[in-house]
């Protein structure tokens, strides 16, 4: 009797630690996936770019203030002197920085948008809804673990199955395994 309560208890503990083996596993296999969501990636990734863009910008807006308080010092020593030749110059140099300024604006924005655009594709390719649409689908056993055995279930089994526009909800009748995986 004694022998047989150890073994019950053994068989216990054995079954407690493989639940709590799983349970860590199906947990750590969440985070990962909801950290690798291609919405949450695509979001991050349009994060970076407003942030690349709002520190572009800023940098632009302060190299153009010391572009004009440049401007205005030059000004105001050319009205101690007023050499017009000289105001030509400026004026023209002036609207040289503008049009480089403007045009190296242009090409960043232009840049960083081509790399979002090519980033949403890359995303989209590799999205699990994506492969879902294809026809792919999803099954889950009644515990929503990922079913990729036919040992995994039994006759009787539910079986939820995602498939791209909604989910089936099915109960396994018979079970053929294919005779290279027996």
């Amino acid at each position: 009797m004694q022998q047989y309560q150890q073994r019950e208890q053994a068989l216990k503990n054995a079954i407690g630690n493989l639940l709590y083996r799983q349970q860590r596993a199906l947990t750590h296999h969440e985070h990962r996936l909801s950290h690798q969501h291609p919405r949450r990636r695509l979001q991050q990734q349009s994060q970076h770019i407003d942030e690349l863009q709002r520190r572009m910008h800023q940098a632009l807006t302060q190299w153009l203030s010391r572009c004009s308080h440049q401007l205005n010092a030059l000004d105001s020593r050319l009205q101690r002197v007023t050499p017009e030749h000289r105001i030509h110059q400026y004026q023209a140099q002036l609207a040289q920085y503008h049009q480089r300024l403007s045009h190296a604006m242009d090409s960043q924005l232009s840049h960083a948008q081509q790399r979002f655009t090519t980033l949403v594709a890359t995303l989209d390719a590799v999205s699990p809804l994506a492969t879902l649409s294809r026809g792919y689908s999803i099954s889950r056993d009644s515990d929503g673990i990922i079913v990729n055995d036919i040992h995994q279930l039994q006759k009787g089994d539910t079986l939820h199955t995602q498939l791209g526009n909604g989910d089936i909800i099915s109960v396994v009748q018979q079970r053929h395994p294919n005779q290279s995986t027996d």
